[in-house]
């Protein structure tokens, strides 16, 4: 122990390293419930410092020193498989980084020793040493805090510098955490603004070193972190505690995939688009009896062959998703023939297939159903109608199908219809000339009447265009995927309650008109809406390849234009043919919030908002406006036959 030995009287911080081989199977942190991982290597930095006076000034002293307290401290231990079977636990541990890089740690100007690491990070306020251990070489691997009273000044941080201050009589118990050099450097660890603000002086010191952050925190400041957690959650109030503690320092995937699955264990995950349905009747005719969607479709005809395949019970479960939005879809070829009636035949077939597994779904109708169903471990099916071609422009269709149990309808799909433009209108060529545009986004029926932006509960005549406004008065979001741009910025002007995309990502990132543009991302953050974005590589990366971290990056730019508050996650699976590598299948969801959660941007609390935390408070925003406008009677007003004239062979005359 020559290499960590110090003069006499002096204190000495002495770095708990390699454990060689070692498993920490056990993870938990001061700021959460145990989590268990499977065995397996986990790697990572670990820095103790603790004030072990020397009286002797020799090596033995200090191991004297480091055996007396490691009897007489021990609530809580890293300890080797041996050691477990005795009985011993690991409480306050958590995963931290993988790292192969050689360190050189000083604890003064005379001393440095270097070492490869493996080991445990503890993250606990308590005193916890760690046990006996020695590398080959003979190094000491051991010690974590120490009770010791301090009558000098404390070796400062693995820099090597001491205080020139006398250091008070106290428990020194600091915490110094290393943050890998592959990490991001700013601000690596820290408590947000609101533990800041209650927790006067809680982080002590952040230092950077070389390619580090060093975060010390001393007793009384874990204590009183600890508490405000407590209370916190006592209160139900969302702490955004940074991933930073939990998973973000560490690069191996089953640690990120233990926290994330926590995460949506206690939020459920809600997909925004799901084009199932449409299967059932292009491969099936809608015939659930031959439909067996409890096994593995993967390998049953004709799901196997099919690039459109991407969804059956087993992968729902393994993606953990808690709430899907189905979609009752029919083709634009049917405006103005037989598209109402088919579109109620997509929205049977949905109710049929989830009584069909009652034990896996629950049909759900509001934004409280989403979490009794999540609670109930079934996944909550929602209906949304994808295109308002659906409606035969007919309001009273509207209402039948919000009472069947639609809760959004896109205004248009790949069509225009007689009182939208779809996104269509902003490709023109030679197929779709400029005068595909019909109406510079909504036309009257479409919208309210700008001139009643100001609404009043006494108002209850409307002056023109009723579909937007009944919409809101239902209870039904309005989803713009698929929409002209004027058509987003007309929406998002007059509807009183927050709007959805869907299945839409942004356009800065992909110049495809199905994409949201930058300036109605703005806007959206005033209306309060939502972008659940597409995993359609076409839409990603605008070419027929994409990864999971394009995602990731049209997630980070809506969040960057609109805020963390409006973004979520629309797939679009078994409605598109070409998928990002990672997310191949609705199974893939936790992969993508185990990556996402490597930026140290990404709290926990955003992970919750991401997976449908934000859908929530939309549809019980839109729920609110709903419930407000209960006073307001139906719209009776009908379109009007000059803007059905030579389109429609459907329609019996007169009507």
């Amino acid at each position: 122990m020559s290499r960590l030995r110090e003069r006499e009287g002096k204190n000495t911080t002495i770095v708990c390293s390699k454990r060689p081989s070692s498993h920490c199977d056990h993870f938990t942190t001061a700021m959460r419930p145990s989590v268990h991982s499977e065995e397996q290597n986990y790697e990572g930095y670990v820095i103790y410092t603790s004030d072990v006076k020397s009286s002797q000034g020799n090596d033995d002293a200090i191991g004297k020193s480091i055996h007396h307290h490691h009897h007489h401290h021990h609530p809580h231990y890293l300890v080797e498989p041996e050691a477990r079977k005795k009985g011993r636990g690991m409480d306050d541990l958590d995963l931290i980084e993988r790292a192969n890089d050689d360190l050189t740690f000083n604890t003064r100007e005379q001393m440095a020793s270097s070492y490869h690491h493996q080991a445990c990070v503890h993250l606990s306020p308590s005193l916890s040493p760690c046990l006996d251990r020695k590398l080959p070489n003979g190094d000491v691997t051991t010690l974590a805090r120490s009770a010791s009273q301090s009558s000098a000044g404390t070796v400062d941080k693995v820099a090597g510098r001491r205080d020139k201050e006398p250091a008070l009589r106290e428990q020194q118990c600091s915490l110094y955490l290393a943050v890998p050099p592959s990490s991001p450097p700013p601000s690596y660890v820290r408590m947000r603004t609101t533990v800041k603000h209650h927790v006067a002086g809680t982080v002590k010191r952040t230092v950077p070193y070389k390619d580090f952050l060093v975060l010390e925190l001393d007793c009384k400041q874990w204590l009183a972190l600890g508490v405000l957690l407590l209370v916190a959650a006592a209160l139900g109030v969302g702490v955004g505690v940074p991933l930073a503690l939990e998973l973000r320092s560490s690069r191996l995937l089953e640690a990120r995939l233990q926290v994330v699955r926590r995460i949506l264990r206690e939020v459920p995950l809600i997909d925004g688009h799901n084009d199932l349905p449409w299967n059932l009747r292009k491969f099936l005719h809608n015939q659930l009896s031959k439909f067996p969607f409890h096994e593995d479709l993967r390998q049953l005809e004709p799901w196997s062959g099919s690039p459109w395949s991407h969804t059956d019970l087993h992968r729902l479960r393994q993606g953990m998703v808690g709430a899907q939005f189905w979609s009752a879809y029919v083709p634009c070829g049917s405006q103005y023939l037989d598209s109402v009636q088919l579109t109620l035949e997509q929205i049977d077939v949905i109710r049929r297939l989830v009584d069909k597994y009652p034990n896996h779904m629950k049909l759900v109708t509001t934004a409280e159903g989403i979490e009794e169903a999540h609670k109930s471990n079934r996944v909550a099916s929602l209906i949304g109608v994808e295109g308002g071609h659906s409606l035969g422009s007919s309001l009273a269709v509207l209402r039948m199908f919000y009472q069947l149990g639609a809760r959004y309808m896109t205004l248009t799909h790949t069509c225009n219809t007689p009182w939208a433009d779809s996104s269509l209108a902003d490709e023109p060529s030679e197929n779709l000339p400029m005068d595909f545009i019909e109406h510079g986004g909504l036309s009257s029926f479409g919208k309210v009447s700008r001139s009643l932006l100001a609404f009043n509960h006494t108002i209850l005549r409307w002056d023109e265009g009723e579909l937007i406004r009944e919409m809101n008065r239902l209870g039904m979001m309005v989803d713009l995927s698929h929409v002209s741009v004027q058509t987003m910025l007309d929406a998002v002007e007059v509807s009183k309650a927050p709007v959805i995309f869907s299945h839409s990502s942004a356009l800065a990132l992909c110049n495809s008109s199905r994409n949201v543009p930058d300036h109605v991302l703005s806007k959206l953050a005033i209306n309060g809406g939502i972008v659940m974005v597409s995993f359609y590589n076409n839409f990603l990366s605008c070419s027929d390849t994409a990864t999971l971290h394009d995602v990731i990056a049209h997630i980070n730019h809506i969040r960057a234009l609109a805020g963390v508050n409006h973004v979520g996650l629309g797939a679009g699976y078994d409605g598109i043919n070409l998928t990002p590598t990672g997310l191949e299948d609705v199974s893939r969801y936790p992969m993508l919030l185990a990556e996402l959660a490597r930026d140290r941007l990404w709290s926990s609390s955003d992970i919750k908002k991401l997976a449908g935390g934000n859908l929530v408070r939309v549809f019980t925003e839109v729920e609110k406006v709903r419930d407000d406008w209960s006073a307001v009677g139906p719209t009776e007003d009908w379109i009007s036959l000059e803007d059905l004239d030579g389109k429609t062979y459907c329609r019996y005359p007169g009507t």
